[in-house]
């Protein structure tokens, strides 16, 4: 431990490696997302169902991880700085939500995604994602700010809940109608089975927690590292060891496929508690790879996207859920199901990231002006 850690904060500078997390998470999320507005069949999945299956390993994952590590890292952190900010982003949530699907639905007339509660347009506004979840996330790190609870006790706390999650996973099961659209709020806290399974609410809170306050108490240990290769260096070692005697164990003795559970958009959704390890042992290695790969491009010019794409996630993210909305809506209001093949996806992807750099571009500049 000596050799890696120090009695001071002294590794308080930008962490690349998170940047180029956040990078790939803009990149990720958007590819993944086109995959709702194409024509997906059994030749789709076999040929470029590879993309969404990295999603499922690595994307929300990684995105709340990286989110509790920016927490730790933020200048900004006292309770009410959490608290303020874990609102914006939980109404920012309803807010895409009709922008991306209930507006284009309201104007063609038609769900610009083939989703579950295709029927039902007031559904469409409440349905919970990963905005509301990462708003709940803040607000939950404000009140234990608050409390100034140790990080010991901050993660019981996280644990707890995350096995209280797993607990009522399958326990609720409830029929929407008007009169109890409040299972929409609900089961942003607790899982609701046919909510999870069929994306009412896609990350609820006592399911996913445990992300980003792990990733808060990995960036406050990570500032006393001095030696940053050696401390990823055991993650890659040790990770990939475990990850290799969990998936042959899970084959020739438990007679099971441990990938395709994993794959699974239940087992992704709900995070069971005997299979969250091993989504965070994939996390914690595929981190470390992406560590050692940072060392290389942040000596290159292409460093310049990397932070580009990192600081500007959130705005990405927001104006390419509402593009590939529109998209989707009049897509289906003249019935064309275009093929999820490779040149559907990276066409789209390609003239989504132009328009989202147009807009962001425009903003910045009015930003700088003041005018905005």
């Amino acid at each position: 431990m000596s050799k890696v850690f120090c009695k001071e904060n002294i590794n308080t500078d930008r962490q690349h490696v998170f940047d180029l997390c956040k990078a790939l998470c803009v990149v990720g999320m958007i590819l993944c997302h086109i995959f709702y507005i194409l024509d997906m069949n059994h030749s789709a999945i076999n040929t470029t169902g590879w993309i969404y299956s990295i999603g499922n390993l690595f994307g929300a994952q990684l995105f709340m991880f990286s989110m509790g590590v920016g927490m730790a890292y933020t200048r900004h952190n006292t309770h009410r700085a959490y608290c303020n900010r874990g609102i914006i982003l939980f109404l920012m949530g309803y807010l895409l939500n009709f922008l991306r699907e209930t507006l284009p639905w309201l104007i063609v007339g038609k769900s610009p995604f083939l989703s579950s509660f295709e029927n039902d347009l007031f559904a469409s506004f409440l349905r919970g994602d990963i905005l509301q979840f990462a708003g709940l996330a803040f607000l939950f790190v404000g009140a234990l700010k608050y409390f100034k609870l140790s990080n010991v006790k901050m993660l019981l706390v996280a644990i707890l809940i995350t096995i209280f999650g797993a607990y009522c996973s399958d326990k609720f099961f409830v029929e929407l109608n008007f009169e109890n659209y409040y299972f929409f709020f609900i089961g942003l806290i607790v899982p609701i089975k046919n909510f999870i399974i069929n994306e009412y609410v896609s990350f609820c809170f006592s399911n996913w927690i445990i992300y980003p306050v792990l990733g808060l108490l990995f960036g406050e240990v990570l500032q006393y590292c001095f030696n940053k290769d050696k401390f990823y260096g055991v993650f890659l070692k040790f990770g990939f060891l475990i990850l290799t005697l969990a998936f042959l164990t899970s084959k020739f003795v438990l007679g099971q496929d441990l990938m395709s559970i994993l794959l699974q958009d239940e087992t992704y959704y709900q995070q069971p508690i005997f299979i969250l390890p091993v989504y965070l042992l994939i996390l914690m290695w595929g981190i470390s790879i992406i560590y050692f790969i940072s060392k290389f491009f942040v000596k290159t010019s292409f460093w310049r996207v990397v932070q580009y794409l990192s600081k500007e996630l959130p705005t990405l993210y927001i104006v390419s859920w509402v593009l590939i909305g529109w998209t989707g809506g009049f897509l289906r209001f003249y019935n064309v199901n275009l093929p999820c093949n490779y040149k559907n996806i990276f066409l789209i992807f390609v003239i989504i990231m132009v328009i989202a750099e147009i807009y962001v571009s425009m903003k910045n500049t009015f930003l700088k002006k003041g005018n905005l």
